[in-house]
């Protein structure tokens, strides 16, 4: 993002239980902002609070994936960092919408 000749973009999704689980929230918010064409910063909560959007409850899914991140090709790289059973899950939906695993790296 330091770089204004750049165009990668990145998209994140924090999946979290609660809004209150959300590390460095706002730092991300200032980095969006900053950043409006260039950083996606998008919060799925298992247990929101009454005003959460909709589309951003539950858990991560396939319809998640597709709705928030981009779609396969050559230079998009799926960076996913969580417990072992979320990043399968993660991967399994990745592949599942046509991501190259060569492009799905778990940490």
């Amino acid at each position: 993002l330091s770089d204004p000749t750049s165009n990668k973009t990145i998209h994140l999704l924090f999946a979290n239980s609660t809004e209150q689980d959300i590390l460095f929230r706002e730092e991300l918010q200032i980095f969006a902002m900053r950043h409006p064409n260039r950083f996606h910063v998008h919060h799925l909560i298992t247990t929101p609070p009454p005003n959460w959007p909709v589309m951003l409850r539950g858990k991560i899914s396939k319809e998640i994936f597709r709705e928030f991140l981009p779609g396969p090709s050559p230079s998009t790289l799926m960076l996913d960092v969580g417990p072992l059973g979320f990043c399968v899950n993660a991967k399994n939906y990745m592949l599942a919408l046509g991501h190259s695993v060569e492009n799905i790296l778990l940490l």
